[in-house]
């Protein structure tokens, strides 16, 4: 199944995801899986300029 990246969008404001970050584990000469990380919600540094 093909997603467009509208439907990535959609599906990423559905769940509050700012980001995502497919990140490949490596051991010795191989890929081994992959890890996905997510950002669900703003740095400490981005929530302190948006109160001022």
């Amino acid at each position: 199944m093909c997603h467009s990246g509208a439907d990535d969008v959609e599906a990423m404001r559905d769940w509050d995801e700012l980001s995502v970050l497919p990140v490949p584990l490596v051991f010795r000469d191989g890929v081994s899986g992959a890890l996905t990380l997510i950002e669900k919600r703003a740095s400490r540094r981005s929530r302190r300029k948006s109160a001022s």
